[in-house]
């Protein structure tokens, strides 16, 4: 548990909960977005592996510090992701497929 004496029953219950979510669907969605989206995947593959330091230490402070990091971590790389610019449109790569003639 969380820093022995620290909080009631049902905090650390909770937290613990919330941070094996965290881990296993940061997780999955990592290794889903593996091959399509790597860079999106080692964000989430980052995540993870934080949640699952702060679930094996149990320490307030430490998982306060991953939630901040990984917030962070996420903040960076959707402003970095040309995808989220106002005025983004995607390239039509179909558009040669398109203006051949047969």
């Amino acid at each position: 548990g969380l820093a022995e004496g620290a909080g009631d029953c049902v905090t650390v219950v909770l937290l613990d909960a919330v941070l094996q979510v965290v881990l296993l669907a940061s997780l999955a969605v990592a290794l889903t977005w593996s091959c399509t989206r790597p860079y999106a995947a080692l964000l989430l593959l980052s995540v993870s592996f934080g949640a699952m330091c702060a679930a094996a230490l149990s320490e307030p402070l430490f998982t306060l510090a991953w939630a901040l990091a990984a917030g962070l971590l996420a903040a960076l790389y959707l402003s970095a992701v040309p995808e989220a610019r106002p005025g983004y449109a995607p390239k039509d790569e179909y558009a040669p497929l398109r203006s051949t003639t047969v």
